[in-house]
């Protein structure tokens, strides 16, 4: 620890905060423009410090390391101390096996490599790999595909997001939960078929992944989260698995290539905007399960038909502002009878 001798450059509230509530005997974080440091009285860290049972680096000026490796360890984007074993470009946590990071000096760009495929092995040194970690492989722009090993159980938030160069990602039977953003921005990214052991996903796993065109939900999912779909433009068809009840908030907002949907028996919710801007919809079919249409659900999606069973779910969308023209009820009996109709003139 050092004297507190350092120009505070921060915002005027800060400033003006700190002129009020001068230092006192407690501990705290302070944060300005360039960073965290942490005070008790009148000094503040340096070096390394262990703070409610977590190990961060400080710098010479006092300011808290993080996403780099001192002395062994790995700093995380929170600047927490993770003691990891290094390996060929991964940083594995040694008491969990997980992935904390990944990177590797590779010339990327025109007239150097096209980029690497991936295959991420099932043990670093003699850590069994189990997890992949928050932003583990965040903005790896080189990565052109990502096999995952057999014994992962899951992918952590934004862990692959800005890969953009990756088509394909290979996910093993066993894997239970993915993070918030996982996949997002993955621009590149053609298919991404889910194991039946995936039981979470998190908001906005493939927002943005414009080139997806292959992608499976799991039966045993019971919700398709906010954004998880949102600007797929070049999802054509995606089949709802019969276990999800909830359709959230803009789940499939722009994709633009869509043409068809059935909602499966069991669902009883679709959220604001959840099918917004989907314009080459065409077919639509809602079962007598949904209970709550909220908001716009489906604005934009003029060239549609809607396919309902009974007057109560006609209504529902009439509220949600389908036009009446545009919805056709088919009860049971309606279709049973045609199709009896329609056998009656092939034998004739």
């Amino acid at each position: 620890m050092r004297k507190l001798r350092r120009v505070i450059a921060s915002t005027l509230v800060v400033a003006s905060v700190l002129a009020l509530n001068p230092i006192g005997a407690n501990a705290e974080w302070k944060k300005d423009n360039n960073g965290w440091w942490y005070v008790e009285g009148d000094s503040w860290a340096t070096g390394w410090k262990n703070i409610s049972g977590k190990w961060y680096y400080f710098d010479s000026n006092g300011y808290m390391a993080k996403n780099k490796n001192v002395d062994g360890w790995y700093l995380d984007d929170n600047g927490v101390g993770i003691e990891c074993v290094s390996s060929d470009g991964f940083q594995v946590d040694k008491a969990t096996g997980t992935i904390v990071k990944f990177s590797r000096d590779i010339p990327w760009g025109p007239g150097r490599t096209t980029g690497i495929p991936l295959v991420i092995p099932e043990k670093i040194g003699d850590i069994k790999i189990k997890s992949i970690g928050d932003k583990a492989f965040f903005n790896c722009e080189y990565l052109t595909s990502v096999t995952i090993p057999n014994g992962v159980t899951s992918i952590g938030k934004g862990a692959f997001e800005r890969c953009v160069s990756m088509k394909n990602i290979t996910i093993p039977n066993g894997i239970t939960d993915i993070g918030d953003n996982a996949f997002a921005s993955c621009d590149n990214l053609i298919n991404a078929i889910l194991p039946n052991s995936v039981k979470n996903i998190g908001l906005d796993v493939f927002i943005g992944c414009n080139n997806l065109t292959n992608v499976s939900i799991p039966e045993g999912i019971t919700s398709i989260n906010n954004c998880t779909f949102y600007e797929c433009t070049n999802l054509q068809s995606i089949e709802i698995p019969n276990s999800v009840t909830s359709i959230k908030q803009a789940a499939f907002g722009n994709c633009k290539n869509l043409t068809s949907i059935v909602i499966p028996n069991g669902v009883k919710s679709i959220d604001n905007a959840a099918f917004d801007g989907c314009s080459n919809l065409k077919s639509i079919t809602i079962p007598d399960s949904v209970e709550n249409i909220e908001g716009a659900v489906f604005s934009g999606c003029d060239n549609a038909l809607f396919y309902v069973k009974s007057e109560k779910t006609k209504q529902l969308l009439v509220k949600s502002r389908v036009p009446v023209s545009k919805i056709i009820v088919r009860r049971e009996h309606d279709i049973g009878t045609s199709g009896f109709w329609i056998f009656i003139l092939f034998f004739r």
